[in-house]
């Protein structure tokens, strides 16, 4: 292709930023908020970040002033993420033309082939590269101005535009023009396993295990598990007579919602059905043995845990703040929403506040900045609400790692016993302190200090890590070396009274 015109160079030279993304909606089924964390996460360990507008993010462009958007991309940005929200082969938006017009490199994320839509060399696809070299690539590009000037040689022999822009290429016209065509209305077209093409997955991409995993091999390889000859794939076109494979896995909430199941549940003489419950985090003691979570802990008390050290107490006590919660869902079966509404009243009572951050609170701490929201928790934060959106008595989640993870002590609200993942005297259970008498406890913390820093000596005995950083405990790893045990594979397992454990008649 011819080079770049002068015209085009000086519009490029102007560019400061690396990359922004425009997006509403935060939690999209093709897994997109996931990958653009990693991408984040890569990026700003060489001191860059993606700007992110909209409702996920922490910056605004109004739609209703859409052209003063777009010269923004057009005047600042080296990138833009024209990420979809579905994985559809044929799926492919205004994203992708917001990027390609405003002259910004497209960083596409779908499903689709998107050499039918630019030429290779014009774009970059984040799941083909993956979060890691894609944000190699992307500083490489941003580094090199000769190298992102020639992403844009197109432009000296290709156009584009909206399909509305020419009635030619205008739907509306070409559906009135088709239903004016009697020849069209002679012919039959038959599409077979429609079903398939529009949804070639068996479960959504959010909930199939292993989904985020990237392609067959490529997730155990970059852990470095132990073995690496693990494929995966949710594609079901790759795939032939799947009762031949030696494990199938799904996402249980999924596949349960299915009237119409594509998979039958009855289980081959040859074929493991194997349940990955959420697990997110282990504990271990002082000599780095991993002692939890366990059904039974042998905890130490907490009278008789070494004291926290001064320079530990001086941080704790530079707090100024009662409790925040970070949440996006705002309706739950738990009703913690409504126990938090409780909670906020009974604190005004003690001239304390519930900081809520989020779709559901007044507050703002933006995802694609997490290091700053989690270092403000331990800086100004007494306590951290833990609240799960569901009572299940194996469900714990993230939610309370955050807390022990950065120096605040976990107000929990769930159907777990708590005390297989923590020592008692560490936290705070809402459920069986009720909002008032939770809300007494937090005010006395709060006004003797010496109590609250109490609640921090296990710190001097365990330590609580993410399953993930440790190739020994990373669930992906595991499942691979399982798959490599010969005896495993060939065991059955049998659980009686699996309904009354997934959906007790307790349960909210």
């Amino acid at each position: 292709m011819d080079p770049v015109t002068k015209e085009v160079e000086i519009k490029l030279s102007r560019k400061t930023k690396i990359a922004a993304w425009f997006v509403s909606n935060c939690r999209a089924p093709s897994g997109r908020d996931i990958f653009f964390k990693e991408v984040q996460r890569e990026l700003n360990k060489h001191g860059l970040s993606v700007d992110v507008y909209g409702e996920c993010g922490n910056k605004i462009c109004p739609r209703d002033d859409e052209s003063k958007c777009f010269k923004l991309i057009e005047r600042d940005y080296y990138f833009y993420f024209a990420f979809e929200n579905s994985l559809s082969e044929d799926y492919v938006t205004e994203k992708l033309l917001t990027a390609i017009r405003n002259y910004a490199i497209p960083v596409v994320y779908g499903a689709a082939n998107y050499t039918r839509f630019m030429p290779n060399g014009t774009y970059l696809n984040g799941r083909d590269l993956g979060a890691k070299e894609l944000a190699r690539q992307m500083i490489e590009i941003y580094e090199d101005k000769k190298k992102y000037k020639r992403f844009f040689k197109w432009h000296n022999h290709y156009s584009y535009h909206d399909v509305y822009e020419s009635p030619e290429s205008d739907s509306i016209c070409k559906l009135c023009a088709i239903i004016n065509n009697n020849t069209v209305f002679d012919k039959a077209t038959v599409y077979e396993d429609f079903n398939s093409w529009w949804n070639p997955k068996w479960t959504s991409p959010r909930g199939v295990p292993f989904a985020y995993m990237g392609k067959g091999q490529e997730g155990f390889i970059q852990r470095k598990c132990p073995h690496t000859n693990c494929f995966v794939t949710a594609d079901r076109n790759l795939l032939g007579d799947y009762t031949k494979f030696d494990v199938i896995a799904f996402a249980g909430p999924d596949v349960f919602a299915q009237i119409d199941l594509t998979v039958t549940l009855i289980g081959h003489g040859h074929s493991d059905w194997i349940r990955s419950p959420m697990g997110y985090f282990n504990v271990k003691d002082k000599n780095e043995n991993v002692i939890g979570p366990n059904k039974i802990m042998h905890w130490m008390k907490i009278e008789d845990m070494e004291p926290v050290s001064e320079d530990f107490k001086i941080q704790l006590k530079s707090k100024s703040k009662a409790a925040a919660w970070f949440v996006s869902n705002c309706y739950t079966r738990s009703k913690r929403e409504d126990f938090a509404n409780e909670l906020q009243v009974e604190l005004k009572k003690h001239n304390l506040e519930l900081d809520i951050y989020g779709r559901c609170g007044n507050l703002k701490c933006s995802r694609d900045t997490e290091e700053a929201c989690d270092e403000m928790i331990r800086e100004k934060y007494y306590f951290y609400l833990s609240f799960e959106n569901s009572f299940g008595e194996d469900y714990v989640t993230e939610k309370l790692l955050h807390a022990l993870e950065f120096d605040a002590v976990p107000v929990v609200y769930g159907g777990a016993n708590y005390t297989r993942f923590m020592p008692e005297g560490i936290y705070l259970n809402a459920r069986e302190l009720g909002a008032a008498a939770l809300a007494e406890k937090m005010a006395y913390l709060i006004k003797t200090p010496d109590r609250y820093i109490d609640m921090f000596k296990w710190k001097n005995h365990y330590t609580y890590f993410r399953k993930f950083r440790r190739v020994d405990t990373d669930e992906y790893c595991l499942f691979c070396t399982i798959l490599n045990q010969e005896d495993k594979v060939k065991s059955i397992s049998v659980y009686e009274n699996f309904r009354k454990w997934w959906d007790p008649p307790n349960r909210c």
